[in-house]
């Protein structure tokens, strides 16, 4: 006959195990991490290349963020390229989560928008969205290596966000990104349990370890008054980099845009930097800095390249109206980007035809 201690134990231990064996089966059914993160860490695959810890996951359909995502076979947003023939020109688009389209339908990206200018325009070219939340200009070179040999594009264009120096993220045991590169390999629990993960995940958010949680942290008392929440935060970092650019981000930015350059002209293909802005850099007075700066690296290095900031300026539509948040243009900032883009490449080929 068992003890009274001994039924509290095995009920305990019962009780325990039914929680585990629910929480996780609820964690998972119910994609509580892919929710918190709101990222579906389906739309990534991991790579053994150092300078691109993972690739868009080919031939993916997902939501993201209440839009309908397609990945196709060769890892990038959008349908299958269509077949290539002697007068079309095909242009494959570099760049990050402004390049890729946060925020917006396949319907409304930056290579989508392009493509529905050249037709309208009869101009026989189509461009392909290789833009890739999180990447830099390293991760994007390393891209076209890849990527390269299997379109073999007639034109390269790197669509460069202020936030190029910073380091690609890598995905950490659970599939979920971060800056954090631990040199342990994951635990069978790591790599295996939801709920392991959903409990690590309150326990981070509980000591206020969160990205997100630091955006009300700032470094004094003066930048909390003038700067608020993410995009706050955002504006404050890349104010402070373009102010005195750190040396060793600028020259992994140089060596990168220096490769790109160099894998063009080995492919010979004429390779063009575009240069999105942010919707801070539209108070009295402007802060243009950024694109300064890297109009006279593109200059120094003899790379085309064409500033986005005048033909937002221009727009018709107030600045409030063309993002979604700080660094990433909604539809109406992206049709904006795509007509002025556009313009450049068409005039710069037509002034390069014989007369």
């Amino acid at each position: 006959m068992t003890s009274p201690l001994a039924r509290i134990v095995a009920g305990l231990l019962c009780s325990t195990l039914l929680f585990v064996v629910l929480g996780e089966a609820a964690a998972r059914w119910l994609g509580i991490i892919d929710i918190l993160n709101g990222t579906p860490r389906r739309l990534y695959e991991r790579t053994d290349i150092p300078e691109m810890p993972y690739r868009l996951r080919p031939n993916t359909t997902l939501d993201l963020q209440k839009h309908q995502v397609n990945i196709n076979s060769l890892g990038l947003r959008g349908p299958e390229p269509p077949a290539k023939h002697r007068r079309m020109r095909q242009f494959l688009v570099l760049g990050d989560s402004v390049v890729f389209g946060a925020s917006v339908s396949d319907e409304q990206t930056l290579a989508n928008q392009l493509n529905r200018l050249a037709e309208a325009r009869e101009w026989e070219a189509n461009f392909l969205n290789a833009g890739v939340p999180g990447y830099n200009t390293e991760s994007e070179a390393a891209a076209y290596d890849m990527l390269g040999e299997q379109i073999a594009p007639d034109e390269i264009i790197l669509g460069v966000s202020l936030n190029d120096f910073g380091t690609t993220p890598v995905l950490n045991a659970f599939g979920v990104m971060t800056q954090r590169r631990d040199k342990d390999p994951p635990t069978w629990l790591q790599e295996k349990s939801e709920l392991y993960l959903l409990f690590r995940w309150g326990l981070k958010a509980a000591r206020g370890e969160h990205w997100f949680q630091a955006t009300n942290t700032a470094d004094n008392e003066e930048t909390r008054k003038q700067f608020h929440a993410l995009n706050a935060m955002v504006e404050h970092r890349h104010r402070k980099f373009y102010a005195a650019p750190e040396d060793n981000a600028w020259q992994r930015i140089k060596r990168s845009l220096t490769r790109l350059r160099d894998q063009a002209a080995r492919d010979g293909v004429p390779f063009t930097v575009v240069i999105f802005p942010e919707s801070f850099q539209f108070d009295d007075p402007p802060f243009r800095l950024p694109q300064r700066n890297w109009l006279d690296l593109c200059a120094e290095l003899g790379i085309d390249a064409i500033d986005l900031w005048p033909a937002f300026a221009a727009s018709e539509s107030p600045i409030e109206e063309l993002f979604f948040d700080t660094q990433h243009p909604n539809a109406a900032g992206i049709e904006v980007a795509a007509a002025a883009i556009a313009d450049h490449l068409l005039t710069r080929d037509a002034s390069a035809q014989p007369q």
